[in-house]
């Protein structure tokens, strides 16, 4: 009979070498079988016909662009920036994301155990047998593990997207304004001269891949409407309503003057109008060289505040840029959305 101490230490022993063969399993699994579902992935569902994928990439982009390139070595790729988004804005998200997740991880080492399980009965016991249902029993791994991570990556980008929702994204085209989708509706322009630019707003010298919608007005009163679909923009998951926004040195700005305007919103029912100036200031270019740097601000309304002043969140139907604030101006928008 085993001595108490000598029980407890090859119990022990027998738990470590099981934690240090799954992190070796882990590994393994890991370093062969990640470049293949990869490839896999590019050539079953290639990242320039996943829509889902693309609109996580483009989010990545506009939100935090300085990241660089997703595809360049050393960059943070989409899925791991989506999976970041979903984790700080709405970390209730990640439990449906992490069990899938789970799952291509256990179906991943099952590949690797099954793989050593047909070798070791195929060469060492020649029970041909035990070895085709081992070899049988991996393949079904490999396939569950690549189902398993596509869901996770696919839930990842999509939910990143739904959290951060634009209502128009001005990244489509040089195009006349649009709704961007999943978000369906129409633009409304009333004396207001709209246009899509590739506008260096630095005055950089560079190229530019960064298209911003320049509007002009010139009498008070000329606006801008974003006519929307309720049911498209989901509204009530969102936490502000938020737009970025930047005036120039353009002769029709007033040096050294903050630009302003209206920001309306409205349901079928009720009409919330509140000024650019009361969320952000618009300040005007500082000079330091040729026409000045266009800041562009972001302006954040809590959509908690129009709730109280008595709109109907599911039942958005409007966002107008309504100038009535200022006689003359120009002003650059890169995007509206709502987002957490």
């Amino acid at each position: 009979m085993l001595e108490p101490a000598g029980e407890l230490g090859r119990t022990a022993a027998f738990f470590l070498s099981a934690y240090v063969l799954g992190h070796f399993v882990f590994f393994i699994g890991a370093k062969v079988l990640d470049d293949r579902y990869d490839r896999w992935r590019e050539r079953v569902h290639p990242n320039d016909e996943d829509t889902t994928f693309r609109a996580a990439d483009d989010l990545r982009r506009s939100v935090s662009g300085k990241l660089g390139d997703s595809s360049a070595k050393g960059a943070m790729s989409t899925l791991k920036w989506a999976r970041a988004y979903a984790t700080i804005h709405c970390p209730e998200t990640r439990t449906e994301i992490d069990g899938f997740e789970a799952n291509s991880k256990f179906f991943r080492s099952l590949v690797v155990l099954f793989a050593a399980a047909a070798l070791h009965f195929l060469v060492h016991e020649q029970r041909l047998g035990l070895a085709v249902a081992c070899g049988v029993l991996c393949v079904l791994s490999l396939l569950r593990f690549y189902d398993q991570r596509w869901k996770s990556s696919e839930l990842t980008f999509a939910t990143a997207v739904i959290l951060y929702v634009f209502v128009q994204h001005n990244q489509e085209s040089l195009a006349a304004p649009e709704i961007s989708s999943p978000v369906q509706g129409t633009v409304l322009v009333d004396s207001v001269v709209a246009a899509r630019q590739m506008r260096d707003l630095v005055n950089a010298g560079g190229p530019q891949t960064t298209v911003t919608l320049r509007l002009e007005w010139s009498a008070l009163g000329a606006r801008v409407i974003l006519k929307i679909e309720p049911a498209t923009l989901f509204a009530e998951r969102s936490k502000v309503l938020a737009l970025r926004v930047g005036q120039s040195t353009e002769a029709k700005n007033a040096a050294d003057r903050d630009q302003d305007f209206t920001l309306e919103v409205s349901t079928g029912s009720e009409t919330a109008a509140i000024p650019a100036s009361a969320v952000h200031r618009l300040l005007y270019p500082d000079f330091v060289f040729g026409a000045g740097k266009i800041v562009m601000q972001t302006l954040r309304l809590p959509l908690s505040r129009l709730a109280d002043l008595g709109l109907e969140l599911t039942d958005l139907r409007s966002i107008a840029l309504v100038f009535d604030r200022r006689a003359t101006g120009v002003v650059y928008v890169g995007d509206v959305q709502v987002s957490n």
